[in-house]
């Protein structure tokens, strides 16, 4: 089983933007595994961005859930998050993406953009939607990247 090129470009994207790849160190199989909130700044519903993310990675089994659940605080919130099935392909995405090192006999983890990667116009407006926002007076978007070095 292989990426294709769309798949390839909307993981890249996601990366830098809200998802990760979860790993739980007992078995080489990881899995893509990404949340957004259900409402956009706008109000609108965000699931038809999650099915399309659903329907890109058609080949791997997927799940969308919706969810409530409490922020630091107790404040209330609800988000969709997908999540594919374990699979040995993500192993390759995994080393790519993350940095591991042994820290007081632990196992840390770290995720970096990886110096190979080439931004393309849909890894920009996956980034986009998921960490970016617009500012409607000088016609500016931003992007978070306060998660990378």
């Amino acid at each position: 089983m292989q990426f294709t090129k769309e798949q390839k470009e909307v993981i890249d994207g996601s990366l830098l933007g809200d998802a990760c790849i979860w790993t739980n160190f007992k078995t080489p199989n990881k899995k893509f595994q990404k949340s957004q909130s259900k409402l956009d700044h706008k109000g609108g519903d965000k699931v038809s961005y999650m099915r399309w993310h659903e329907k890109v990675l058609h080949s791997f089994p997927t799940n969308v859930a919706f969810e409530n659940f409490k922020g630091i605080g107790g404040k209330m919130y609800q988000r969709y998050t997908l999540t594919t099935a374990m699979h040995e392909i993500w192993k390759a995405v995994d080393e790519r993406w993350y940095d591991l090192w042994l820290e007081d006999r632990c196992i840390k983890r770290r995720k970096r953009v990886p110096l190979d990667l080439k931004l393309t116009p849909l890894m920009a407006c996956v980034w986009h939607m998921d960490d970016g926002s617009n500012n409607p007076i000088d016609a500016n978007i931003e992007l978070n990247t306060q998660g990378f070095n």
